[in-house]
């Protein structure tokens, strides 16, 4: 059943026939409901796969994800995990169906306003990655204290590592320990960073290392 808590000429929510109505992000959201017969055509199938596959990746990373994004979904009814999948979707995919796949290189785990890392490399030195930037003390020196946030995505084994409070921009570099057996992996590396407030983030910079 459906209700009208703000009256007759407000929002409703729950369901009334075919449409179902919800709050989301302090706007009311209405949904028809309906069941399709008709067998999903090739670009449908095509769709679903890209989303299904992109929504299983992002999903190792959700607290990345919504910092990564929190920023982009202000003022938007969509989550920041929505907003994630339908960027990479459009952007970081290749193939046609059935044969879709990621490509990991054009991913991007976070955006926003804040400058992204410079020249970042990374380099395996015995069972740790260790991540380095450019920092100038000159030119930086405003966002020498943002936060390193880092994912690690090994790509065979399909695993992920991640953390969001890492090194400080001004100190150019992170160790982070691997697994023993992921050392001998590619791996995928996610470089962004938060402002010490918290209220910016970065783009994201993809890194591979062997």
């Amino acid at each position: 059943m459906g209700k009208l808590p703000t009256g007759a000429f407000g929002g409703m929510t729950g369901k009334v026939g075919k449409l179902v109505s919800y709050q989301l992000r302090g706007q009311n959201v209405v949904r028809r409901i309906g069941e399709n017969k008709k067998p999903a055509t090739i670009p449908q199938l095509a769709v679903r796969q890209r989303v299904s596959l992109m929504s299983g990746f992002l999903s190792q990373m959700k607290g990345v994800i919504n910092l990564g994004y929190l920023f982009e979904a202000e003022g938007n009814v969509k989550h920041q995990q929505n907003l994630a999948i339908a960027y990479n979707v459009k952007n970081a995919m290749l193939g046609e169906y059935p044969d879709i796949y990621i490509d990991y290189t054009e991913v991007m785990t976070s955006t926003g306003k804040l400058p992204a890392a410079t020249s970042p490399t990374a380099l395996k030195i015995d069972n740790q990655i260790e991540v380095k930037w450019q920092y100038d003390n000159e030119l930086d020196y405003a966002v020498q204290n943002d936060r390193a946030m880092i994912v690690l995505f090994f790509q065979e084994k399909n695993e992920t590592i991640y953390f969001l409070s890492g090194s400080t921009r001004s100190e150019g570099t992170q160790l982070i320990r691997i697994p023993l057996d992921l050392i001998d992996q590619l791996c995928n590396i996610y470089l962004s960073f938060f402002a010490e407030d918290r209220l910016s983030v970065s783009d994201s910079k993809h890194i591979y290392v062997w």
